[in-house]
């Protein structure tokens, strides 16, 4: 188990996200949840009446060891990269009338199935884009009522969860990227028309899992080519195909071998034939291939998983020709697979819209089955056909792929665009929002400026209106002669010649360099330097010459051109 099993749906390349879910290879496991069954309840229901009715503590650990199909639990299963789970439930009455726990089971009954949810709910919660597919097929001992108070607790659960079924999705639609950027993470088939009445539900007509029912291992093979190579006419519509690579004990099987288990009588053999059939045949089969269930799924040691991440990766057009040639050269083989599928050992396909397999008063009917009719022999013309549809089919898939690729770029490219664009629009925005403040506070601040230098200007009340003008601007006259004689002058120099204060002063200064009635500079002693036009053009004109200047050579300069003695005046203020 490694963690890139835990997300290889995550880490899939785009053009395999982007193409629909029942074209990728998809791991499964055969009566998912049978690890834990319980030998101190009864007998399942889903057993023949006759060992029901010779319940024992012997028959149940016989039932225990032929009916387990999976060691592993659901978490392990979902680390180990299982997305498919094969699931049959029952409802007991004796044990869980009052909290409505329902069991699952096989032969015996397994643990409630809610745990095996919560489980499922948590995984994906931690691997957001990761997708499940939990295929319901078997239900005993139900009646409508139960199957809503189900169905109920599944939405409750997984809210928001659920992959809509046909016909708000076609199965083009269904894609792993589709999924991954809606945030659904489960596709459920529940096998019971009364499912039909929810959104949420998978109808039975889009999934088909045929089951060889042999316990022949190259029968197994045989029936399983030939229903690979037929999927098309099992499944006119399309939808998911479930290939079982399993065995099926007959009776005899387990009274010749009651102290043994199924595992190690014939399902640890098979799983493992199983990968190397699939590595040998993916030429051939490639393209018919969609969901794969064994038993014991960690008998491989991985290696069942990395076949199925190599071929996801690695998709290419099946070779006909390279069928026609195996199948003429193996003409018995075909006519043993043609027996096997007419014969009275086949299990035909069960399509898995199995009705209720019980109703509320504990029928043992496992769910109805019906068969389609395989033709027994491909020829050269079959082949021929099979091989021109399958070109188009490919043909026809490859475009539709670069179309959505190209689309895919095309709108990200246009997602980025409009960011872009809405970012330098809301930039441009700020700034001229900034531009527009700063524009405000500048017309405060001089509004402020006036308001304090009028209020500098303070005369008797008395005389006219005429006077005060007139004094005001003397007053003003007399300021600025002052300091253009004075050259340099403090401040406080300032304040007490004109009976000012020292903010005033500094004030009335800046109103008069705004005002360009002055021309000059504040340095950092707190003194006043009057700087002529004519000076100032000279520095001006000294900066440009030299380009890049120094602060000491500019100071040095600046001092050379102006005149820093200043000339002691004094001024009579009125």
């Amino acid at each position: 188990m490694t963690q890139h099993n835990e997300n290889w749906m995550r880490d899939l390349p785009l053009f395999l996200k982007m193409k629909p879910l029942t074209h990728l290879f998809i791991p499964g496991s055969h009566q998912s949840f049978s690890d834990l069954l319980n030998k101190k309840l009864p007998i399942a229901i889903d057993v023949p009446k006759v060992l029901r009715f010779v319940d024992s503590p012997w028959t149940r650990r016989t039932i225990e060891r032929w009916g387990r199909c999976q060691e592993l639990n659901v978490t392990d299963q979902l680390r180990l990269g299982i997305r498919y789970f094969d699931v049959r439930v029952a409802f007991l009455p004796g044990e869980c009338e009052q909290s409505l726990d329902i069991f699952l089971l096989h032969g015996l009954y397994g643990r409630p199935i809610k745990e095996v949810l919560n489980e499922m709910y948590t995984f994906i919660i931690d691997h957001p884009e990761e997708i499940l597919i939990l295929d319901i097929n078997h239900f005993y001992n139900f009646n409508d009522e139960l199957h809503r108070k189900f169905l109920g607790q599944l939405e409750h659960l997984f809210n928001g969860k659920f992959i809509p079924a046909p016909p708000s999705l076609s199965l083009n639609q269904v894609t792993v990227d589709y999924a991954q950027q809606h945030g659904f993470q489960l596709l459920l088939f529940y096998q019971q028309k009364l499912a039909e009445q929810f959104s949420f539900i998978w109808p039975s007509s889009y999934i088909a899992s045929p089951w060889a029912n042999t316990n022949n291992v190259q029968h197994l093979w045989q029936y399983t080519e030939h229903i690979l190579i037929n999927r098309d006419q099992i499944l006119p519509n399309g939808g998911f195909f479930v290939t079982q690579c399993i065995l099926t004990p007959t009776w005899w099987n387990i009274v010749r071998h009651f102290k043994k288990s199924l595992r190690t009588v014939m399902a640890a053999k098979t799983t493992e034939q199983a990968v190397s059939w699939l590595k040998k045949n993916n030429v051939l089969l490639m393209p018919f291939l969609n969901i794969v269930i064994v038993d014991f799924v960690q008998v491989t040691n991985n290696r069942q998983f990395s076949l199925f991440l190599k071929e996801n990766r690695n998709i290419r057009r099946v070779n006909l020709n390279e069928l026609a040639a195996q199948r003429n050269n193996n003409r018995q083989q075909q006519q043993a697979a043609r027996a096997l599928v007419g014969g009275r050992h086949a299990g035909g396909v069960r399509r898995r819209n199995v009705a209720a397999a019980g109703d509320a008063s504990g029928s043992d009917s496992g769910g109805e089955e019906s068969e389609i009719k395989l033709p027994g022999k491909v020829g050269k013309k079959k082949l021929a056909k099979l091989r021109a549809k399958e070109e188009r089919k490919q043909a026809r898939e490859a475009e539709e792929e670069e179309r959505a690729i190209k689309r895919q770029l095309e709108e990200e490219r246009a997602e980025k665009r409009r960011k872009r664009e809405e970012e330098e629009e809301e930039k441009e925005r700020q700034k001229e929002l900034e531009e527009k403040r700063r524009l405000e506070e500048e017309k405060r601040k001089e509004q402020e400026e006036y308001e304090k230098l009028k209020k500098g200007f303070t005369v008797e009340e008395q005389g006219c209106d005429v006077d005060i003008s007139e004094d005001t601007t003397n007053l003003l006259k007399e300021f600025v002669e002052y300091i253009q004689k004075v050259k340099v002058v403090s401040m406080e120099e300032l304040a007490g010649q004109f009976h000012m204060r020292t903010t005033d002063v500094i004030d009335r200064l800046k109103n008069l360099l705004a005002d360009g009635m002055l021309t000059g500079v504040i340095d950092d002693r707190g003194k006043f330097i009057f700087v002529t036009e004519d000076e100032m053009k000279a520095i001006v004109t000294f900066v440009k010459q030299r380009g890049r200047v120094s602060v000491d050579d500019l100071v040095d300069y600046s001092n050379k051109l102006i005149n820093m003695d200043p000339q002691h005046v004094t001024l009579q203020c009125s």
